[in-house]
């Protein structure tokens, strides 16, 4: 008998916050560390035209000053680990100032709306739980994260919350892709249009990577379902080589190949500065898809920002960068990108984000794959969980058009860092419809807070 070792943080990832619901091996190993672009005491003006604002809130970088012509190139990376922790391993904080508030801080006392909190508090909330840590960082999620981590549940060993998403890249079963439209590949480039595409798993081989090792990349409850092969998805799955020719599989739904080019369904307005792709759209109702727990959540006032490693047709050299131009030696664009350093962050409805937990699979031994949703496990009920930690722990509204109008919080900001790797889009796929929990009176499942 082997306990799953999955846990509540089977959160991100995911098109996508997350998103897929989980996602790769190791991040340590793979030198993982936070882009840091504020300087501790700098001084920003404040966002309404006042008195200067004392506080460095932490955001995307400015677009850049000029651009670099030709808009005629499509990269696709996907994600190869995240980060779902407060701090890195150099201690840099993860996530951004999503409501452009340093909530609480005592400087802000006549600037930047006086330091308010965005909502109010809902029931039960600790007192405190609405004020940022410094730079105005809005990442509850990881907070929440870090406390079920220290929490013991009846069969679930431990929470590796990085890890349990990380394998599932690693298995190659899931992962986002991120899809860059009209880039011209160099330093800097104003106008690209960014999309974040969820992935159920590569299923073309690029010899010799071999299928999965179902003993690493399976939980099970009994050893006669992996003799019998009765488990949901067959071991079907072929690792990723991470090398620029992995082809992660899409729904039909979300890419739509035509004449050699890739279209995709939604697509965020994004811009490159100094060969750091970002986006910056919170003061926008514009919103995307994240992965969580193999469900698509919607994520809005979403802020990226990651470092593009530049490499050339075989999609590991990693071509050399001028110092005088800052461009590629020779001035031509790149032929792939990676991301050695990112991060993400935005805002997600608490609605969405517990009823994507609620069907999270996990390997519970009451299914006779092994695999159930979490809304189907028993006492101690794992939603009830979540939800006694995500419903007090709500920092935001689903909107920003709802910010700062003494409304009850109903949403949670998130960050996550994240490394990727250049990639391809393979055949279409769609994901395994899995058994799901009655709504009751013939309603679709769904979790809201009390």
């Amino acid at each position: 008998m082997r306990k799953s070792k999955h846990a509540l943080a089977a959160l991100l990832v995911f098109g996508g916050v997350l998103a897929a619901c989980q996602i790769i091996a190791g991040i340590e190993d793979r030198d993982f560390r936070v882009v840091d672009r504020s300087v501790e005491g700098s001084v920003e003006t404040s966002v309404d035209g006042g008195p200067p604002d004392p506080c460095p809130h932490r955001g995307p970088p400015d677009k850049p000053d000029a651009d670099d012509d030709d808009k005629t190139g499509t990269y696709v990376l996907a994600l190869k680990g995240i980060d779902l922790r407060s701090l890195d391993d150099a201690g840099s904080p993860i996530g951004f100032d999503i409501d452009q508030v340093c909530t609480c801080d005592p400087r802000v006392a006549e600037t930047n709306k006086g330091g308010v909190a965005a909502c109010a508090p809902r029931p039960n909330a600790s007192p405190g739980t609405e004020c940022d840590p410094a730079r105005g960082i809005d990442n509850k999620l990881a907070e929440v994260i870090g406390l079920f981590t220290k929490l013991p549940f009846p069969g679930i060993d431990k929470f590796d919350v990085s890890g349990d998403f990380n394998r599932q890249i690693d298995c190659g079963r899931q992962t986002l892709l991120i899809v860059m439209r009209g880039y011209n590949g160099k330093k800097d480039d104003a106008k690209v249009k960014l999309s974040f595409v969820e992935s159920y798993g590569i299923f073309e081989a690029q010899d010799p990577n071999p299928r999965q090792d179902l003993e690493t990349c399976y939980d099970f409850t009994d050893a006669a379902v992996l003799d019998a092969g009765a488990f949901q998805d067959g071991g079907i799955y072929f690792r990723p080589k991470y090398n620029g020719t992995d082809k992660w599989s899409y729904p039909r739904s979300k890419i739509t190949k035509a004449a050699g080019d890739l279209l995709t369904v939604t697509q965020l307005d994004a811009y490159v500065k100094d060969y750091t792709i970002a986006i910056d759209t919170r003061n926008s109702p514009a919103s995307t898809t994240l992965l969580i727990a193999g469900s698509s959540v919607i994520a809005s006032s979403v802020a990226l920002s990651a470092k593009l490693v530049p490499l050339g047709p075989d999609g590991t050299t990693v071509l050399p960068i001028d110092d005088k131009t800052g461009e590629v030696a020779g001035g031509q664009p790149a032929a792939k990108f990676r991301i050695d350093r990112g991060e993400l962050g935005g805002r997600i409805e608490l609605a969405e984000l517990l009823t994507a937990i609620g069907l999270w699979q996990v390997n519970t031994g009451q299914d006779p794959s092994g695999r159930a949703p979490l809304c189907k496990t028993t006492s101690p009920s794992f939603v009830d969980l979540a939800l006694s930690a995500l419903c007090p722990g709500s920092d935001l509204m689903a909107s920003f058009d709802d910010d700062f109008k003494n409304k009850t919080c109903n949403a949670i900001s998130f960050g996550f860092g994240f490394t990727a790797s250049a990639a391809n889009v393979g055949d279409e796929h769609e994901p395994t419809p899995v058994p799901s929990c009655d709504g009751g009176a013939g309603q679709p499942y769904r979790v809201t807070c009390p």
